[in-house]
């Protein structure tokens, strides 16, 4: 196996067996801002396909926030949207607390 898929599946073995190596080499790739935005985007809209088609097989029961999350599959996307931008912030948040010296956008990296 070659090229991306080669690559990604290297990165997810690097990431369980290192995660701290891993995150030096997702910084060395210099993937620009709006490339680690777009990321998250299509990880909300990919994440909303799955949360609606398990809707689709089985409708939510009584719980009000599947009942709000099944209304709209847009609404779906926002908040899976908010949640990982809240995420990432976190985690910037948190790493800094612990006298960290990322920026937010490696905090996104590391959500994507």
């Amino acid at each position: 196996m070659t090229g991306l898929p080669a690559r990604i599946r290297d990165l997810v073995g690097l990431s369980l067996r290192d995660p701290r190596g891993a995150l030096r080499a997702l910084q060395a790739e210099q993937v620009p801002l709006a490339a680690r935005s777009a990321g998250l985007l299509l990880m909300a809209v990919l994440s909303t396909i799955f949360l609606q088609l398990g809707f689709a097989l089985t409708p939510p029961g009584p719980d009000p926030v599947a009942g709000f999350l099944a209304q709209s599959p847009f609404q779906t996307a926002v908040v899976q949207w908010l949640v990982l931008l809240l995420s990432a912030a976190l985690i910037y948040r948190v790493g800094r607390a612990f006298d960290g010296k990322g920026s937010l956008a490696d905090s996104i990296l590391v959500v994507v």
